[in-house]
Order: C-alpha cells, then structure tokens, then sequence
C-alpha cells in the first residue's frame, strides 16, 4: 500500500488500485522495488493528469488509463534506457541492453575477462594495433611530443 488513505480523483474512486491494474496488465517483469517504484510513479502522474484534465467528450478515468499505459513505457525508459529506436523511413535500430556480469559466477566469464587483460603488456608500442597507425600519422604533433616529454 502506497498510499494512507484512498486518493479519489476526477470520478476514479482508488488512484492507487487504478494504477495498480496499470502495472499488472503490463505484465513487466520487475523485481519488488521496481514495481513499488512503477507504481509511485503511476500514481504521482495520474495526479499531475488529473490537473491538467478538462472535461469533454471522454471520461478522465479513459483518458487518464490510455496516458499512464504511455507514461508506463517512459518510466520504463527513463529506468532502464531506451533499446530501440523507429525513423520515418522505416529504418529500425535494436540496441540491446548492457548486462552486468559477475566476475565470481562463472569460471569461464572470469577466464576470459583474464585472457583479455593478460594480453596487454602495459607498453603503448606493444599493445597498439597496427591497423589504427594512421590515427597517429595525422594526429596532434604537440601532443605527441608532450607524451614522449612526459615518458608515458
């Protein structure tokens, strides 16, 4: 329970069952906090909606469900990051979603995660690859010079 009380607005007699419906009806899979965070802010909008509602020819309880299903995926957005983007033209770009591994959970991720690092000397002439030389050839001389300066 989010709320102390039942918060009625504009004919919805329970905000916080309202939007409660909202976020199981998503069918989101979210850990408790989450959830509990989704739901606050469901309710904080619908309170914001409800200020800015003027009565027409449809219900605030209509219109107010169709705007938090919206606001649901801007949460959803702002929380996690956006993976997908659609252009006019049709064109589609999936980005997917960076996912935090823990060095302790599997040899093999711990394995590689060693391979990669054990690869590097710690020389700058020895770890450079050869195919990105022509970024030097073109590139600052002063800063080149200030980095030998430096012994670095």
């Amino acid at each position: 329970m989010l709320l102390n009380g039942k918060l009625s607005l504009r004919g919805i007699a329970d905000v916080e069952a309202f939007t409660g419906r909202i976020v199981e009806r998503s069918k989101l899979y979210l850990d408790h906090s989450d959830r509990e965070a989704l739901h606050a802010f469901l309710v904080a909008e619908c309170w914001l909606l409800s200020t800015r509602y003027s009565p027409g020819r449809i219900s605030f309880s209509t219109w107010a469900g169709a705007t938090l299903r919206l606001r649901l995926v801007d949460w959803q957005r702002q929380r996690f990051g956006r993976t997908r983007w659609t252009f006019k033209d049709g064109r589609e770009h999936v980005r997917e979603r960076a996912q935090l591994v823990s060095l302790d959970a599997d040899d093999s991720l711990r394995d590689r995660l060693d391979e990669s690092v054990a690869a590097r000397s710690g020389d700058p002439a020895a770890d450079s690859s050869t195919d990105l030389e022509w970024l030097l050839e073109g590139g600052d001389r002063k800063a080149a010079r200030d980095i030998a300066e430096m012994g670095l």
